[in-house]
């Protein structure tokens, strides 16, 4: 709810933020649970930018971690929690620094999620009790997800002949979305990516952040996407990172990337959010020298001729 509120309508809040304050505000797409709000540009602006958020939003957003809190509130109580116009319920978000989600009426639901840093959450069911004279039971509480934290993988002294599939439903053995972000990020030299579709903001922080530590990044990507909302091919170009689209009526169709001439990944797998949590999709990843030259030397020949 916070995320629709900062983005505004069609996109006008958070265009007003970026263009005011110069920084850009990246923030997870409608199927990742994440809570993290992603700041890039001028640190020295950061500042303003929470406060304006906050402002915003009725309450304070800082950078400590934050906590999800499901309340068992019954249905009838919720209206107190509510307020004349929504007054009480601002409040309670201002004054703890929490979000509050309370389920509609049709629902029925006695679950009440709040999120915010832990000891806001606390003081705030603790308040709720004063305002509704009984106590309020905590059904579970749980650290609110995260971006994945990415770290690399030797890609060329072991081999590697690992498939993903996606969706994935069992983490068990690591999520593969996770494996394959590590892959990719394992670059240390060059990342050469040669791919259809480029939407995943996780994905491209990981080539924008392999670019400013002075791996030589190249992106290759179909001319027709490029341009869709929410790809992410200009942030790529504001970052210094050279593109290239094709310039022909039919589709540059590939999937694959290239890490240090060492490791390839290839796969039907786009890179979106769609991909790795809808879609059926593969990815195969593989150091063996054969598969990378050949798409390797396939990836200069797109390169020369777009």
């Amino acid at each position: 709810k916070a995320h629709f509120e900062i983005i505004g309508k069609g996109g006008s809040t958070i265009k007003k933020i970026q263009q005011e304050f110069g920084v850009k505000v990246q923030i997870p797409r409608r199927d990742d649970p994440s809570c993290e709000v992603v700041l890039e540009g001028n640190p020295a602006n950061f500042d303003a930018v929470q406060e304006e958020m906050g402002k915003i939003l009725g309450f304070a957003v800082g950078t400590e971690p934050i906590v999800t809190v499901i309340l068992d509130i019954q249905p009838s109580q919720h209206g107190a929690l509510v307020g004349p116009r929504g007054s009480t319920l601002h409040r309670l978000e201002n004054t703890h620094r929490c979000n509050i989600d309370i389920p509609r009426k049709s629902s029925k639901s006695s679950h009440v999620e709040v999120s915010g840093p832990p000891e806001g959450c606390e003081s705030l069911r603790q308040e709720v009790e004063s305002i509704l004279k009984e106590s309020v039971a905590v059904v579970s509480s749980e650290a609110a997800p995260r971006t994945v934290e990415v770290q690399k993988f030797d890609i060329s002294s072991k081999p590697i002949a690992l498939s993903l599939f996606f969706p994935d439903d069992d983490g068990s053995d690591g999520w593969n979305f996770d494996i394959f972000l590590q892959y990719l990020a394992s670059a240390t030299e060059t990342l050469d990516v040669c791919v259809f579709c480029i939407s995943d903001d996780r994905i491209a922080s990981t080539l924008i952040r392999l670019h400013t530590e002075g791996v030589r990044v190249r992106v290759i990507s179909d001319n027709d996407t490029a341009s869709n909302q929410g790809s992410d091919i200009e942030a790529f170009r504001t970052a210094g990172i050279p593109v290239k689209e094709d310039s022909t009526p039919a589709h540059m169709h590939h999937k694959f990337a290239v890490m240090d001439n060492a490791c390839l990944i290839n796969g039907s797998y786009n890179w979106t959010r769609q991909a790795s949590t809808k879609n059926n999709e593969n990815v195969m990843i593989t150091n063996q020298a054969e598969f990378v030259k050949s798409f390797a030397d396939h990836f200069e020949h797109l390169w020369n001729t777009f």
